[in-house]
C-alpha cells in the first residue's frame, strides 16, 4: 500500500512537472499580450495627443538609462513629452515586443520602436522638421493591482534623422 501511494504521489509530480513549461508559456503569452496592448495604447494615444495613457503605463518610481548612461526620471519625461506634444503637428509611433522573459511578477522585454515626428516652428509655422526615429530597448515591466507597468527602460540602439539627414546623438 505504501509503494502504491509512493507511486502515485511520483506520477502526480511527473505530472505537475511536464505541466510546468505550459502554464509558463501561457503566463508569457498572456504578459506580453497585455504588455503589447499597453504600448499599442499609448501610441494611440500619442497620436492623437492624448498623453495620459502614456504616463499611465509608468510606475511612480520609473527611470530611463541612455545609451551613454543618462538616467531620466518619470517627471523628466513628462516634461519632455509635454514639450513634444506642443510642438508636434503629427505623432506616429509603433512599439513591438521581440522579446519577453517572464520572471514571476516582472517581464524583461526587448522592444523595436518605430516614431515620426511633423514637427511645426512655433515662430515661423512655415518651418516644419520630420524627425523618424529607430531604437531598441530592454524594458522592466512590474505586474501590480493596476496590471502591468513599467518601471525601467533602457535604450539599446538608437537612430534618427532631420528631414532625411543623420542626427547627432542627443544627450
Amino acid at each position: 500500500m505504501r509503494h502504491l501511494r509512493i507511486l502515485t504521489l511520483s506520477a502526480a509530480i511527473l505530472a505537475m512537472c511536464s505541466l510546468t513549461p505550459a502554464i509558463m508559456a501561457d503566463a508569457t503569452a498572456d504578459a506580453k499580450k497585455a504588455i503589447q496592448a499597453s504600448y499599442d495604447r499609448s501610441n494611440n494615444g500619442l497620436a492623437h495627443k492624448e498623453t495620459k495613457s502614456l504616463i499611465d503605463m509608468y510606475t511612480p518610481d520609473y527611470y530611463a538609462i541612455s545609451k551613454k548612461g543618462k538616467k531620466t526620471s518619470l517627471a523628466e519625461l513628462k516634461e519632455s513629452i509635454k514639450g513634444i506634444v506642443a510642438a508636434a503637428k503629427t505623432i506616429k509611433a509603433s512599439t513591438t515586443v521581440q522579446k519577453i522573459v517572464l520572471k514571476g511578477n516582472e517581464a524583461i522585454v526587448t522592444t523595436k520602436e518605430h516614431t515620426e515626428l511633423f514637427l511645426v516652428n512655433p515662430q515661423d509655422p512655415s518651418q516644419t522638421a520630420k524627425i523618424v526615429a529607430d531604437d531598441t530597448s530592454e524594458h522592466t515591466w512590474v505586474k501590480s493591482a493596476k496590471g502591468w507597468l513599467l518601471k525601467k527602460a533602457r535604450n539599446l540602439t538608437s537612430k534618427a534623422t532631420m528631414n532625411g539627414q543623420p542626427m547627432p546623438d542627443s544627450e
